[in-house]
């Protein structure tokens, strides 16, 4: 599901989960400036993309996972990027889930794999 938010509000936390309520796996965020590091965040805290298109001519995409993806600036004031997501990916947290993660690679070893283990996240 995409969502959608707009300058202002990355300043408000409650949005950006009310839109991981909602299900978003992809926010599409449109403002004058880059924001940075704030949308890093909303995308560390609600394991969604966040994909920018600015005024600035830039365009930031964050992973699920707060890694930045892609930079992309334009000197000619339009900037026009693609990026390919994978919706199947997903961040599991590591108390209990342990034997549900091993069963689930045995048993689906041709469709699924552990990409990396984030251990300092448990």
């Amino acid at each position: 599901m995409l969502g959608f938010a707009n300058c202002f509000d990355t300043n408000f936390p409650e949005v950006w989960k009310r839109l991981a309520d909602q299900g978003a796996e992809v926010v599409i965020w449109s403002s004058a400036y880059s924001a940075g590091t704030s949308l890093q965040a909303h995308a560390i805290n609600n394991h969604y993309y966040i994909v920018t298109s600015t005024k600035a001519a830039d365009c930031l995409v964050w992973d699920i996972d707060g890694e930045r993806l892609l930079y992309q600036k334009s000197d000619n004031k339009v900037n026009v990027t693609t990026v390919t997501f994978d919706l199947d990916r997903g961040i599991y947290h590591e108390n209990f889930n342990i034997p549900k993660r091993d069963k689930l690679l045995e048993e689906h070893a041709e469709d699924v794999e552990q990409e990396r283990w984030m251990r300092l996240e448990q």
